[in-house]
């Protein structure tokens, strides 16, 4: 699940999406979306849930949301304040108060650092480098983090400018600003200014760390409690409050039980491979599958026999799973040159047919076996030890040989043996035998996330792997082969 606006995302993209730190992670940025908006109760009952269903989730939450709880007087449950809370204060204060003024050849100048007007026109007018660079328009990547902090800090100056300054001339509130007669009736009067700065901040609402830069402006707290910003944005408050007690309801039903079922689960193989291939083909993948020369019009191949299948299993020297020998009997591969289903980004490898199969022992697919997403300071319990080519330091067994079922540039498809599966089970429970309670419940969660249940757990045979070996290298585990079928195809339903 990429994470989604709040005004976007609904109880299907909570509910069913299997990653369990995907769900804690848009929690956050929910919860800071609805503050921001003025809906910190709402916020605070999203991070109180967080905290009570997984109390190792409190490290190191103090920021965002500080400033709404010091502004509310109230602060979430499982999470009091930090006994030197001044200092933290003050801390995120200077910290952040460098953020809002840039980085870099874009950054507001030291001298042009004030409060005042001076500070604002600095603020609002990017340097001509950035603009000749074509960063003007920019709503992704670091120049956007850029444009957001300035746009912060500009909505801030003016915003402080205005309650100093009150009615000056050229800045007057206007009878329509300074009306309370509606349904926000706590907002204050601001000038005209101002209320054009804070609708340019909300028209990149979307744009990168926007919201994370207005969730540090201390000032600027009364503005979003009082609901001005979801009046910026045209939205009815009590559609707003439902839209809220909705996703805290679904955040609920979902952190229930760290495992998600996908809404695939009740479907065939072959059910879902031809969902795969009509998203990837025809729906949400189009655009990227169109790009390539003469582009099949399904990502089938002609089906294998059992005997076929013998036969590669007596080649592998190997039982497949199950759920692989009934893909193959299904189609025999999937996907074309080389290209897969679509994941919502881009396509995943397409999945080999029994004549590519193979075992394949390069050294550098030497990872670490890792199945469960847990703290480094849970694996060290089993004892870290430096391992394999690369000299990882690790309480996991390595890869190697990998029965290689599909790669595609830099990412690679694995089925896992359960030799290795066992390997990596043995050094799991190692680590929790030695596990204090909030550890063993946060390896109990691992694992129910992983698997479904510690029963579940105990019984894997084979499972699969995908490997990402790009600058941002990234392993991800699937419980079975189907499970990795069901979560790419549900990715592919939409574009990230």
């Amino acid at each position: 699940m990429v994470l989604n606006s709040i005004l976007e995302n609904g109880r299907d993209n909570i509910v069913y999406e299997t990653e369990l730190d995907t769900v804690k992670r848009q929690l956050v940025e929910d919860a800071k979306q609805l503050a921001v908006l003025g809906e910190v109760d709402a916020a605070r009952d999203l991070i109180s849930l967080l905290f009570t269903k997984s109390p190792s989730s409190t490290r190191g939450t103090v920021p965002p949301l500080v400033w709404a709880w010091k502004e509310t007087a109230q602060w979430p449950n499982k999470c009091s304040p930090p006994s030197n809370l001044e200092t933290t204060y003050e801390k995120l204060r200077k910290e952040w108060e460098e953020d809002y003024w840039g980085t870099g050849w874009v950054a507001v100048s030291s001298d042009d650092r004030t409060f005042d007007e001076r500070g604002l026109q600095a603020c609002l007018v990017l340097p001509e480098r950035a603009i000749h660079a074509g960063y003007l328009d920019e709503s992704t990547r670091w120049m956007a983090m850029e444009k957001s902090a300035r746009w912060v800090k500009a909505l801030d100056i003016s915003f402080r400018l205005s309650e100093v300054a009150g009615s000056d001339e050229g800045h007057s509130r206007t009878e329509e600003e300074a009306s309370t007669e509606d349904e926000w009736e706590a907002i204050p009067a601001v000038d005209k200014r101002t209320l054009e700065i804070l609708q340019q901040v909300v028209d990149r609402w979307d744009a990168n760390q926007q919201v994370d830069y207005m969730c540090m402006a201390e000032r600027l707290w009364p503005m979003y409690i009082s609901g001005m910003v979801a009046k910026a944005m045209g939205l009815d408050k009590q559609a707003l409050k439902s839209k809220a007690a909705n996703i805290i309801k679904a955040y609920g039903t979902r952190l229930s039980s760290p495992f998600a079922s996908t809404q695939l689960a009740n479907k065939s193989i072959k059910e879902i491979l031809e969902i795969g291939s009509e998203n990837t083909v025809r729906g949400a993948g189009k655009e990227s599958w169109d790009e390539m020369d003469n582009p099949s019009q399904t990502l089938f191949h002609t089906p294998v026999s059992g005997e076929n299948i013998a036969d590669l299993e007596k080649r592998l020297e190997v039982t497949l799973p199950d759920d692989f020998k009934e893909f193959l009997q299904v189609s025999n591969g999937f996907g074309a040159n080389g290209d897969g289903t679509f994941n919502g980004y881009f396509t995943d490898p397409e999945i080999y047919g029994t004549d590519e199969v193979r075992w394949n022992n390069e050294e550098y697919f030497q990872l670490p076996v890792d199945l469960l997403n847990i703290h480094r300071e849970i694996e060290a319990l089993a004892g870290i030890e430096s391992k394999g080519h690369f000299s990882f330091d690790t309480a996991l067994p390595l890869f190697g040989p990998v029965l290689e079922i599909g790669v595609r540039d830099v990412e690679h498809l694995w089925l896992v043996q359960p030799t290795l599966v066992r390997q990596a089970r043995e050094a799991y429970d190692r680590m929790y035998a030695r596990t204090n309670e909030e550890q063993k419940r946060t390896l109990d969660d691992a694992i129910v996330a992983f698997a479904g249940s510690r029963d579940a757990f105990d019984k894997l045979e084979w499972c699969c792997a995908r490997w990402s070996s790009g600058g941002a290298a990234v392993m991800t585990s699937y419980a079975s082969f189907r499970r990795y079928l069901e979560v790419v195809v549900t990715d592919s339903m939409e574009v990230k």
